[in-house]
């Protein structure tokens, strides 16, 4: 069975689709629970000590330098989390509500921005 990867064909928060570098790395983990990876975690009869912690769904991506997008991701800096949905090459949505994190620096040499969203719960399949 081939494995589909590739661009996001879409990226819509607050009604409005980012458009987002093609052929750029998109990175991102569902959120949820976690559990430690501390080679500490082990008691002294060689059991594993599992330790499950919260942890926030993300996604980075390399946002176009279109008109208006630093001020719309900075609006949404400001107005707190919103629906998030992104669909990818293979068809599938994912959804969740965030907020832009970090700071928001556009490269005039690329013409992207690079951006990182998280948000509380899961970023789920919808």
């Amino acid at each position: 069975m081939a494995i589909n990867a590739g661009d996001l064909r879409e990226f819509t928060i607050k009604g409005r689709n980012l458009e987002i570098k093609a052929t750029s790395d998109i990175t991102s983990k569902i959120g949820g629970k976690k559990v430690a990876d501390d080679d500490a975690n082990v008691t002294n009869q060689g059991t594993m000590i599992i330790v499950k912690t919260n942890t926030l769904w993300k996604i980075s991506i390399d946002v176009a330098l279109t008109d208006g997008v630093v001020e719309f991701l900075e609006e949404l800096v400001e107005g707190g989390e919103e629906t998030i949905i992104a669909t990818f090459a293979d068809g599938s949505s994912r959804s969740g509500t965030g907020i832009p994190v970090g700071d928001i620096e556009p490269n005039f040499q690329s013409g992207t921005i690079p951006v990182v969203f998280m948000g509380s719960g899961k970023f789920e399949l919808i």
